[in-house]
């Protein structure tokens, strides 16, 4: 009986220790969790920079804004000068530039227009330094660069460029007989064809119905240059260059 009174008493105290042992594991499950959230705000971006200018060795030289060059008489070439342009635009909507642009927002893609600041009613002009020279050299692409005749003309090369694992690029203004692609005319007032390039900067997944940001986009206009036969003097002619967001074509 002692014995059996003893087993049973260490049963018991077994028993103790093990109910004993269980809430601590309870305890230990029953933690309430705590939750962190990061929340960052990124500022709608729109920018339409020149980035770069390289005049050509032995052409031409860059400063004070313009390509500067000697040509004698019948002398051309087609490396006058280049500029890289840039186009940043990262929202989809953005209140901040509403004031400046309207409702526009990047995904519908963006488009650049140039127009030369003197004309002579038909063709972009380059104007001489001496008043007394009624010469004016017209931007013309029918006569080419070969040097025959004064002229000059323009071209634009879209910038290829990978982001976030897809390339894109920009792509020369083409429609009918105008293709900024290779030297063309310089626009000269609002009735000309004043579109060089156009781009975007979002991409669209139509299954999704989601857009997917390019990051910048970049594009070089080249500058081509003939003397001819033209009086002697120095010829400067100026084009403005003008970023536009295209509109929602749904609205």
């Amino acid at each position: 009986m002692l014995k059996s009174t003893r087993l049973v008493l260490i049963s018991g105290t077994l028993l103790g220790l093990s109910v004993a042992f269980l809430p601590q594991v309870s305890r230990a499950t029953t933690f309430v969790q705590s939750i962190d959230r990061v929340s960052a705000t990124i500022d709608g971006y729109l920018a339409f920079d020149a980035v770069s200018h390289t005049p050509t060795t032995g052409v031409s030289t860059y400063a004070n804004n313009a390509y500067t060059g000697i040509f004698q008489a019948g002398g051309h070439t087609e490396a006058f000068g280049t500029t890289k342009y840039r186009v940043t635009c990262n929202f989809l909507s953005d209140n901040d530039f509403t004031a400046t642009i309207g409702t526009n927002t990047c995904q519908h893609g963006w488009s650049v227009t140039a127009v030369a600041s003197t004309n002579d009613g038909s063709y972009a002009t380059m104007t001489p330094a001496n008043n007394q020279n009624a010469y004016r050299i017209k931007s013309d692409k029918s006569k080419g660069l070969s040097g025959s005749d004064s002229n000059w003309l323009m071209k634009v090369t879209g910038i290829s460029r990978e982001f976030n694992g897809k390339t894109t690029s920009p792509s020369a203004y083409s429609s009918g007989n105008i293709n900024y692609g290779v030297f063309e005319s310089i626009p000269f007032n609002s009735v000309t064809e004043q579109t060089v390039v156009t781009g975007n900067t979002f991409t669209y997944d139509d299954q999704e119905d989601t857009y997917s940001y390019n990051g910048y986009q970049e594009f070089n206009v080249t500058y081509g240059f003939a003397a001819g036969m033209a009086t002697a003097d120095t010829y400067t002619g100026e084009i403005t260059y003008t970023l536009h967001l295209n509109p929602n074509p749904n609205a």
